[in-house]
């Protein structure tokens, strides 16, 4: 049996049933398209859904609710700062910060040699300032934080596994010092560090509750007395 196309197009049809007929078959075509589209993003952001999901499931790092991470508005004029690629002295703001504190300077450095910083640090105790330090197993230095023991300063270093690889200081709970700053001879004269000086005393109250966990904590910090 044959089945006859009735919307075949002849060249003795009239223009007029050309068009309605190409109008038509255009239509379907059009609609056929769409809906294609849609259904492959509906596909598509599925998977991505999915996808998603997956990730969190195999990074609970990503799950918010599950680690809160910490916040803080800051005044932009609160800051100083310092690039050592662009010429500018780390040293020289850490050692004003610690001849200007009065009261308290809390110090978790993972390398801690720079022989300027250190009598800096030295001063300040024998002048009444509370100093604390916290360092590094593997960075710790006889001869230049001898000098800091024998002024009082009590030194506690990590027994974990890991590296204590903080580089903080927090001054008279005003001002908390940051960056990839080690107190070194080299951030000074060689590689390319950031410093920042954040002189505000609602962020330093938080990272100094910070710091006094790690100082509390027995079980992964001890008392460090010299070699």
């Amino acid at each position: 049996m044959k089945w006859s196309n009735k919307t075949k197009i002849t060249k003795s049809q009239p223009k007029s049933i050309k068009s309605i007929s190409i109008l038509m078959l255009s239509t379907i075509m059009l609609l056929s398209a769409c809906s294609s589209g849609t259904a492959s993003d509906e596909s598509q952001a599925a998977a991505q859904d999915n996808g998603a999901v997956e990730t969190n499931e195999k990074n609970p790092a990503l799950d918010t609710d599950a680690n809160q991470l910490g916040s803080a508005a800051v005044d932009p004029s609160s800051i100083d700062y310092a690039f050592t690629s662009e010429g500018q002295d780390g040293e020289r703001l850490v050692l004003q910060t610690i001849n200007d504190a009065r009261q308290s300077i809390d110090l978790a450095m993972y390398n801690l040699s720079r022989g300027s910083i250190v009598k800096a640090l030295a001063k300040a105790a024998e002048r009444g300032v509370q100093v604390r330090i916290i360092s590094d197993q593997s960075k710790v230095n006889l001869e230049d934080l001898q000098k800091l023991l024998d002024a009082n300063v009590p030194i506690r270093i990590n027994t974990f596994d890991g590296k204590m690889h903080e580089k903080l200081m927090l001054v008279d709970g005003q001002t908390a010092l940051v960056g990839s700053f080690n107190y070194t001879r080299a951030s000074s004269e060689e590689n390319d560090e950031v410093l920042l000086a954040i002189h505000d005393a609602a962020l330093t109250g938080k990272w100094k509750e910070v710091f006094e966990k790690m100082w509390n904590n027995q079980e992964r910090y001890r008392d460090w007395k010299g070699n």
